[in-house]
Order: C-alpha cells, then structure tokens, then sequence
C-alpha cells in the first residue's frame, strides 16, 4: 500500500502511539530514521513500516521478521534484530493500522464536487467532502466532518450523523419491499412515509441498499461499520457498535442489538430480535430469534454449542 510518497519520521510514529498504549523500542533511531511506505511484511523495502500479528506461529515471526526487509516492524516479539527497529506492543495489526490511518493515508478536505446534485432544500454540515454524481434531495440533513463518495444517492428526509463515511454507489432512503396483494384488485406497495437515521461515526460500504421506513424510521446507530453489497429493508434497527459484513440481507423490521456481529451472507427473516453480543456465521439463515450472548450457524440457524 503506498497512497502518494510521504516520508514519516520515526519520530512522529512514536509521539502518535504513546498517547493510546505501552509499548518498547528495539534498535537504533538516533539517526534520522524515515518511512516512507506501508507494506506487508515480505513485500515490504528498506522504507517501509510493516507488522506481524498473533495469527502467525512463533517461528514464523522470527523466520520473518529477519527476512523481512522492511526497517520498522511492529510486532509482539520481544527481540532486537540488526538494522531494524521493533516496536514490541499486545496488539500490532490494530496498531499498525492507527498509524496507516493516521500518518499515510488521503485526507479529505471540505470539497463539494461540482458534478454533485444536491437540493437547496437540504443541509451539509461543515468540513464535509462531496463527490462526483452525489445526489441530495429535499430536507436531506447531514452532520459535520462526513465522506460522500461518488454517486451515493441520499432519498428525501435522510438523517446523517457527524463522521459518517459513505462509498460510492449506496442508496439510502428508497421506499421499502411492501407489495400487497388482493384478490381481484391490483397489487400495491404498503406506503413508505419514514425516513433513515444514520448516527455518527457510521461507515456504510458500496453498493449497499437502506430502506427508508414505513411509518417510522429505518435506524444505523452509533459506530455501526457495514460492509460492501448489504440490504436493509424499511424499520430496521441496527443498535450501536454492529459490523455487518458483505451480501448480508437484513429484512423489515428487524432489531439487532448492541455490538452484533453478522458474517457475510447472512440472510435475516422479518420482525426478528438480535440479541446484543451475538454473533450469526458466515451464510446463515435466520428464522427464530437470537437471544444475546448466543453464536447461531447454519440453514435454518441454530445456536452453536
């Protein structure tokens, strides 16, 4: 990974961890150290900072932490290898990734891109970024410091929070799936007169569909991450602190509790409860509800024991 040439001294990796967690230093940093690059451990140069975590054997990490190339390593090894710096702490991936985040990657800056569609009608909050095709329409508001990318649709009424991050190409807000049939008569859809409430500090990936509400309000609490492809039908509650990974569909009036975790392709039936804590694996189907603290797998889902 190399988003644009930044050379970061050791320096500033060092004062941007030691405000969040303990850790020790091993090698030389008196001379001017810089990195310029964030690689993984065997791709990595002699300008790189890289990271080897608690998934790996005891002698994988040592075989490549000395293979390796790259000049500052984070790690949970305790050892001091020649012309290398180790930063020894519990957890490397998360810290590793702190400093990527913070120190490597693009900003993005107040911008409204002039290709943008948005309604006089509606209301951005301050330090937002805006991108290409974006289309806002009527009483849509939005919080301070968010990330629309290109081509999201926000449907009249949306709510956004403050450091929301939106990717390209979601939709959030269409009437939901609520046909209704009657003999001799013509199918019609259950009117959809509620809105979406997205909280702050939610991320929603690409090609995600939210249903806005029937007679109420589709709602993504709080620190919610959501995944790429996922659908969530009308008056769904996600509590705070869920991830919800890929291809999930989530159907109406569902409620998940507080940190939730759904695997990918998980299926969920209408008008079911999530307890908090629980965990759905990977492809279930659900059909029953999920009391909290349970794990369920399977088709149907079962608790697993």
């Amino acid at each position: 990974m190399n988003k644009g040439i930044k050379k970061i001294n050791i320096d500033e990796i060092l004062k941007l961890i030691s405000n969040e967690i303990d850790y020790k230093l091993f090698g030389d940093i008196s001379d001017n150290v810089y990195i310029t690059n964030a690689k993984s451990t065997l791709d990595a140069n002699k300008e790189s900072i890289t990271f080897i975590d608690s998934s790996r054997t005891k002698d994988e990490k040592d075989n490549w932490s000395i293979k390796s190339k790259a000049r500052v390593i984070i790690t949970d090894i305790e050892s001091d290898i020649e012309e290398k710096i180790n930063i020894f702490c519990k957890n490397p991936k998360y810290v590793f990734s702190e400093i990527v985040n913070n120190l490597f990657l693009k900003k993005f800056h107040e911008f409204t891109h002039p290709k943008a569609n948005i309604s006089k009608k509606s209301f951005i909050g301050n330090d937002c970024y805006i991108g290409a095709g974006v289309l806002i329409e009527d009483n849509v508001k939005i919080g301070n410091n968010c990330i629309i990318h290109d081509h999201v649709s926000l449907k009249e009424g949306t709510v956004v929070g403050n450091n929301v991050t939106i990717y390209s190409r979601t939709v959030i807000g269409n009437d939901g799936f609520g046909y209704l049939k009657q003999k001799g008569m013509s199918t019609i859809n259950f009117p959809h007169l509620g809105f979406v409430c997205i909280q702050d500090n939610v991320t929603i990936g690409s090609n995600c569909c939210i249903d806005r509400g029937a007679l109420s309000k589709t709602l993504i609490c709080r620190n919610v991450k959501i995944n790429n492809l996922v659908h969530i039908a009308h008056n769904v509650t996600i509590d705070e602190d869920c991830f919800i990974n890929a291809c999930t569909s989530i159907s109406g009036s569902v409620e998940i509790g507080k940190n939730a975790y759904i695997a990918p392709s998980v299926t969920i039936r209408d008008t079911l409860k999530i307890g908090d804590n629980s965990f759905i694996g990977m492809g279930s189907v659900v059909t029953k509800n999920i009391p909290p603290n349970e794990t369920w797998i399977g088709v149907p889902a079962k608790k697993f024991k």
